[in-house]
């Protein structure tokens, strides 16, 4: 009887090195597709970073106007404040009466500069190093918005509207209310015609030496706190201008 031939059913075995060229193909696939995705989050990240850096320009710029504008206020109230305490400080007082109260309306009166600081508000709540990787850059930013701090409680718009109420008891010791109220200006365009100069005559200011006394010395603290504002201000433009500068070295801004 002739023996059964059982054919061989088992599969041959691939060579090694097919093995190794799949395990290649697999590898640079999924290396390729790490790279597409680390290159798409880059030019993603490069894109954010250029519109961050174009919004924070905007802002500094508008910064710049608003700083300019607050600072020349600041100066010619300064200005009207100190005549005020020359005034009050010499024997004159009752030939000039009428400027003190044009001057004394405007202590009630404070013009702060307010910063557009939203694109900084957005990078702190981002990862801001990734979208500002100039460390240097990143630091004068942030020194920009610290010195804004300082100034914010400096020229404190609270704290001066407390400090304008106790001027009432002052105003009702020293002046007559009627002639101090027709001077406010309801139709002002700007801050330098908040106060209408009177154009009839007042009634002279009461003769009491401690609230003259006191009237002296809200018109001195002003002026300083209007010097110290103007100083930080000053600080704030030259920064924000040098910042502009670096933002449109950095990311190539028009």
């Amino acid at each position: 009887m002739d023996a059964l031939y059982h054919p061989h059913l088992g599969h041959d075995s691939k060579p090694t090195e097919n093995y190794f060229y799949e395990f290649l193909l697999i590898f640079f696939a999924v290396s390729l597709g790490f790279l597409a995705e680390s290159l798409r989050e880059g030019y993603v990240d490069k894109l954010k970073a250029n519109v961050f850096a174009q919004s924070l320009y905007d802002d500094l710029k508008a910064d710049t106007a608003a700083i300019q504008k607050t600072h020349k206020e600041k100066a010619w109230i300064v200005a009207k404040y100190d005549s005020a305490g020359n005034i009050l400080a010499s024997a004159d007082l009752y030939k000039n009466y009428e400027f003190i109260y044009y001057a004394e309306r405007y202590l009630g009166y404070n013009d702060a500069f307010s910063s557009q600081d939203v694109t900084w508000q957005q990078l702190q709540n981002s990862e801001s190093t990734k979208y500002i990787k100039n460390i240097n850059l990143y630091k004068k930013i942030a020194k920009y918005y610290n010195i804004y701090k300082q100034y914010e409680s400096v020229d404190d718009q609270f704290g001066y509207s407390q400090k304008s109420n106790n001027l009432m008891a002052i105003e009702a010791k020293l002046f007559n209310l009627h002639d101090l109220k027709s001077l406010n200006n309801y139709n002002s365009t700007d801050f330098y015609n908040l106060i209408k100069r009177p154009d009839y005559e007042l009634k002279p200011i009461r003769r009491d030496v401690e609230y003259l006394k006191l009237l002296y010395l809200n018109f001195d603290n002003s002026k300083q706190r209007e010097n110290n504002a103007m100083i930080l201000l000053g600080s704030l433009k030259v920064k924000a201008t040098d910042i502009m500068k670096d933002l449109k070295e950095e990311y190539k801004l028009k």
